[in-house]
């Protein structure tokens, strides 16, 4: 039995990418679950809609090896699925299981097989998949007699060489503090082989829940299922993107499960990787030799307000200790007059942590109001990065600026932005709100914003009810300042 963890300051403590189990191999098909899923049987979703919450979430993070198969060849590449489902009493009523989160994250994954040449054979990197809501949420069909799930999930792909196309592509007529990078619209066919039926869970979960209510136990509940998918990433023409596909064969899962009541939540985790800029300086006076300095004041100044607004949308950020670029010449950041420049692509590949959104605290840009004081490169995808300057904490205005800049990484657009492959508009009247320099943004969060959050690198928890939303969406909340 699991133990259900705090949202809170021991959350915090969690190692990016904790997994519920080793790495395992492909399962044949012919053998435990996973022979449920032998043969594809594709299955059209009705257009329901449940909308009773009583019921039961169940959530997975696993290790998982996988096919990618591009211009006819084949290569076996490795990474992490997490999975969120809803399966409410009306649902299984109407045969819907709601998909709150499907994401695929493969690491070290040989860029030159998906980049048309246009990476060296060296180079590796991350791909991504996430499901996005833009339009309603997604579903799959449940079959009560089988035990099985079935569906097709509609999502994006994003890759590492792709963020560094983006990055060198990125142009000031575009947000100047929200430079896009490019990402594959996908499809994903799906098929769970659950060990037990979903209502004997959510009954069993009911009786966890009179446990719990009574403090008897606060105990998050197990089962098996077998799954296999296939996704096919469509091609895309203006960065002349490939297509391909990426197989799963059938293989065991472990779901957690827990009653869907109110104070029991699923927390999206998502990891943090700081970068400071390291430098050495000679004193020529007394006292003499030689001193180190650091940028990153940054961090602590605007980890508070992270926390504070993002926890609303429940969202959990692990942050990895410091990473130091010894590198005195991106102490400070000239952006030549064009918002972007090469300088600081330059930085942003000095790190590369595959399972981490990546933030770079310089000293300071020139202009000083460069960027409004920081700037994110890529939005909801896995290979985003953010470099923003420690000019916001010696202002001591933007408090809300890192969780602004975090909420790009997230999938969140300034409002009146159009939707992109990877990302959608967040509220008006929010933190999502541009601010400019030394104009803070509104410290206000939304549902909308939550039910929008998408990132290949989330994983999923349990965790205890903490303080909800602001509002609702952008009617509720107001307009921007």
């Amino acid at each position: 039995m699991k133990k259900i963890w705090w949202a809170g300051a021991m959350a915090l403590s969690l190692p990016c990418a904790s997994l519920s189990g080793a790495l395992a191999a492909n399962l044949d098909a012919s053998s435990g679950l996973a022979s449920k899923l032998a043969e594809p049987s594709p299955i059209d979703v009705a257009a329901k809609t449940p909308t009773d919450e009583a019921g039961v979430r169940l959530i997975a993070n696993r290790d998982l090896r996988s096919w990618l198969e591009v211009d006819g060849e084949r290569l076996e590449i490795s990474g992490r699925l997490s999975l969120h489902l809803l399966a409410t009493e009306q649902g299984l009523k109407d045969g819907m299981v709601e998909v709150k989160g499907f994401n695929l994250a493969y690491f070290k994954v040989p860029q030159a097989q998906i980049s048309r040449g246009r990476t060296s054979q060296d180079d590796t990197g991350v791909l991504g998949f996430a499901v996005k809501h833009e339009g309603g949420s997604q579903y799959l069909e449940y079959d009560p007699a089988s035990g099985r799930l079935a569906g097709k999930l509609y999502g994006y792909v994003d890759a590492s060489y792709m963020a560094a196309l983006g990055r060198l592509a990125g142009d000031s007529a575009k947000d100047d503090d929200l430079y896009e990078t490019p990402a594959q619209s996908a499809s994903l066919y799906v098929e769970i082989a659950l060990d037990e039926a979903l209502s004997a869970l959510s009954e069993r979960a009911k009786v966890g829940e009179d446990e719990m209510r009574k403090g008897a136990a606060e105990d998050v509940m197990r089962t098996k299922a077998g799954l296999r998918f296939e996704a096919d990433i469509d091609a895309e023409s203006d960065f002349d993107l490939p297509a391909y596909r990426i197989e799963a064969k059938p293989f065991e899962l472990e779901l957690e499960y827990a009653p869907a009541i109110y104070w029991i939540e699923v927390a999206k985790r998502l990891c943090v990787q700081p970068v400071r800029i390291g430098r050495l300086s000679w004193s020529g006076g007394w006292p003499y030799g030689l001193s180190v300095d650091y940028t990153g004041e940054g961090l602590s100044f605007g980890m508070p307000e992270v926390r504070n607004q993002w926890s609303k949308a429940d969202v959990v950020f692990t942050v990895n200790d410091w990473v130091t670029v010894w590198q005195s010449g991106y102490w400070e950041m000239d952006t030549n007059g064009s918002w972007t420049s090469t300088e600081e692509a330059n930085l942003m590949n000095e790190v590369d942590n595959d399972d981490c959104v990546e933030v770079f605290f310089i000293d300071d840009f020139v202009p000083e109001s460069a960027h409004g004081g920081g700037a994110t490169w890529g939005s909801g995808t896995a290979g985003t990065k953010i470099i923003t300057s420690d000019g916001n904490a010696r202002g001591g205005i933007d408090e809300t600026h890192l969780a602004h800049e975090l909420g790009h990484s997230m999938g969140l657009r300034h409002p009146w932005s159009p939707a992109t492959a990877s990302a959608e508009p967040g509220s008006t009247g929010t933190l999502m709100c541009p601010s400019g320099w030394m104009n803070d943004n509104p410290k206000v969060n939304s549902q909308e914003n939550e039910d929008k959050l998408s990132n290949p690198l989330f994983t999923f928890a349990f965790k205890f009810v903490t303080a909800g939303p602001d509002c609702a969406d952008s009617g509720d909340c107001g307009a921007c300042p």
